[in-house]
């Protein structure tokens, strides 16, 4: 499915399938959502500052590798990532 979550409207309230159905769905989304709203709020992303599409695409690229290396960061200070062991030269 598309993951798009169901919405009610006045005097068609979403029927009980469906919430079950958007509880299902939020288990999945929140974790993408989460990434998002880190980005807009850390990088500055609510608008793109760029003109133009590979612009706008190379300014989300280094925004995600940002994020990916912040995630990286917090993990290993948490102590939930090892770092690779140092190869030593033969």
């Amino acid at each position: 499915g598309d993951l798009i979550q169901f919405k009610g409207s006045r005097g068609h309230p979403v029927h009980p399938l469906q919430t079950r159905m958007n509880r299902a769905i939020a288990t999945l989304r929140y974790k993408v959502e989460q990434g998002f709203g880190t980005m807009k709020q850390r990088f500055h992303l609510g608008r793109a500052r760029c003109f133009g599409a590979a612009k706008t695409q190379a300014q989300m690229a280094w925004a995600a590798l940002g994020l990916n290396l912040l995630k990286a960061t917090r993990k290993l200070q948490s102590g939930r990532l090892q770092p690779c062991p140092s190869s030593s030269p033969s």
